[in-house]
């Protein structure tokens, strides 16, 4: 059985990597808990900051730490893997990546 780890310390985990890996870049990270299930919201708060590089990478960071799915076709959830530092975990959070206009990248 892998280990779960929680969308509180997930936050910690994107906060660590957009901090390493886009430097000068600001971000708010924000996440939420409601019935059955929570959510992580990587926003940028910079608009200028948003080139398309920039929205890839963060994209790229937002997809390592998603740990649900949803298909609408089935309208159901399914679980997935994430790696953390080489170790295989499973977390039950969706990351989002918001523009700072409010719309989803």
């Amino acid at each position: 059985m892998s280990r779960y780890i929680d969308t509180k310390d997930i936050a910690k985990l994107i906060r660590r990597d957009l901090k390493a890996e886009m430097p000068g870049v600001k971000f708010s990270v924000n996440m939420s808990r409601y019935s059955m299930g929570s959510s992580i919201r990587m926003t940028f708060k910079n608009g200028g900051d948003e080139t398309p590089e920039n929205k890839a990478k963060a994209r790229e960071i937002s997809d390592r730490y998603q740990g649900k799915t949803f298909c609408g076709m089935t309208d159901s959830e399914s679980f997935v893997p994430i790696m953390v530092d080489g170790e295989e975990c499973s977390s039950g959070c969706y990351v989002f990546v918001d523009s700072s206009f409010g719309y989803m990248i």
